[in-house]
């Protein structure tokens, strides 16, 4: 855990997107508790060269109100020390038109390769990984190998590379936070159950021994299926707490379009969500409900569930952001309107809380929450989540790169916007499954998957 009371250097990949947007924004709110030290965009380079003038611009406005206030206090803001634009094509132009005083502090990079070793700079104390797609596996890999903390927007990472990112996070003391408002709302309700706010005796692993010792019925047979193997267990793992957990979707811009209609959906209809504001590859997926199926997926790596323990419900007015039910029968949600920002500090203040000015939830009006089952005919992204899930592999790597293309070639007119799915469905069943695959055949399958989505386009 990160030393409290300590600014936080923060690296921000994907800083151009809507998460780097507004984490950008959270930085900027923060009084100094967190510092960006490098950015990168992909290709933006006019947004990535207007960001670079407005953390100038903040820096000058709070030198002032600092040497208003005390002429001897060291002003604590600074420019990132690195950017990185990861398409070595991308006009280099607004950046190297930027003012000397920002050129002469920040070093400009290009390429992946040099994002992947960036971001293992002892410096750097936590890397917000918002990259859009599978380009942010390496990165996050990178990362994580090196032993930093991961705020993970990048769902991509988990979907692509499943067990293997934690297996590398495991094995070197890195850390997996996640951004994402629906796991993010998994992860503070599971912060209602920490050993550390329990009785020391009742953590004690002499004692929890003898939990059960006073209970006769799991001797009788007739009894013992009634008897959970979890009940007075206590332990710091939450997989024996929790009955089920679940995330919770706003239904897209077509949860009450029939089948006929889906078929008939234009770019522009996809494009227009009816709560979040987003990038237009995570707005597709919000309409077909895939990333509702990379969430199921995610969700079940980050909190070793299995997939049978992860439920999905359509909530349209997008409050309440996921439940977990315990075995107690108790259920925790977390609640607020949408606003990625308050996940995003979450997950870079850890384990506190700084105040954001975002608008409350007003109990007082009324206030209605709705829940109903998706349908699985309408939306069979979901079920391909949790096929996905159950299968682990490679399976999850080869569906991303499937469905990033299928987006591609919807987006541009060549795909109707139902067949996204039945694309990835077909390019699934025809891969050669791996159950154990290095990160090296990871990145070749996500080529192969492409390459196999645009011939079953073409077709």
């Amino acid at each position: 855990m990160l030393e409290s009371g300590r600014t936080r250097k923060i690296a921000v990949l994907g800083s151009s997107g809507s998460i780097g947007r507004s984490a950008l924004d959270v930085i900027a709110l923060s009084q100094g508790t967190l510092e960006v030290v490098l950015l990168s965009v992909n290709r933006q380079t006019n947004i990535l060269a207007e960001q670079l003038q407005q953390i100038a611009a903040n820096i000058a406005s709070n030198k002032l109100a600092t040497n208003s206030v005390n002429k001897n206090q060291k002003n604590i803001m600074r420019m990132p020390q690195w950017i990185v634009v990861t398409d070595s094509d991308a006009d280099r132009a607004p950046l190297e038109k930027l003012p000397s005083e920002i050129l002469s502090e920040t070093k400009i990079f290009y390429g992946q390769d040099s994002l992947s070793l960036l971001v293992r700079e002892p410096e750097i104390d936590i890397v917000l990984s918002a990259v859009s797609g599978c380009a942010g596996l390496a990165s996050t890999w990178s990362a994580l190998e090196a032993g930093k903390i991961v705020a993970l927007a990048n769902k991509e990472s988990l979907v692509s590379g499943g067990s293997m990112i934690k297996e590398v996070a495991e094995k070197n003391r890195g850390n997996l936070i996640p951004v994402d408002s629906e796991h993010s709302a998994v992860w503070q309700a599971l912060q209602s159950w920490r050993m550390q706010h329990y009785p020391n005796s009742l953590i004690n692993p002499d004692m929890n021994k003898t939990a059960n010792k006073h209970s006769d019925l799991s001797l009788n047979p007739q009894n013992s299926a009634c008897i959970s193997v979890r009940q007075n267990v206590y332990n710091t793992d939450p997989r024996n707490v929790i009955d089920n957990i679940t995330l919770t979707a706003s239904g897209g811009p077509f949860r009450t379009w029939t089948l006929d209609e889906l078929k008939k959906v234009t770019v522009t209809d996809a494009l227009n969500h009816p709560t979040w504001k987003m990038g237009s590859k995570i707005t597709v997926d919000s309409a077909t409900m895939m990333n509702k199926a990379f969430e199921i997926i995610e969700a079940s790596y980050l909190f070793d569930l299995d997939s049978c323990n992860i439920k999905v419900l359509i909530h349209p007015q997008s409050i309440v952001h996921s439940m977990v039910q315990f075995i107690d029968g108790s259920v925790v949600a977390q609640l607020s309107r949408p606003d990625m920002r308050i996940p995003i500090s979450i997950a870079l203040h850890y384990p506190e809380r700084f105040e954001l000015p975002v608008c409350p939830i007003d109990w007082s009006e009324k206030v209605s929450l709705e829940f109903y089952m998706p349908d699985f005919e309408r939306f069979p992204a979901i079920s391909l989540g949790y096929a996905v899930s159950d299968k682990g592999g490679t399976a999850g790597a080869v569906v991303n790169a499937a469905n990033e293309t299928a987006i591609n070639a919807f987006l541009n007119g060549r795909l109707p916007f139902y067949d996204i799915v039945n694309a990835c469905i077909s390019v699934l069943e025809n891969h050669n499954f791996e159950k154990r695959p290095t990160l090296s055949r990871l990145l070749e399958l996500d080529t192969w998957a492409r390459k196999e989505t645009e011939k079953w386009i073409s077709q």
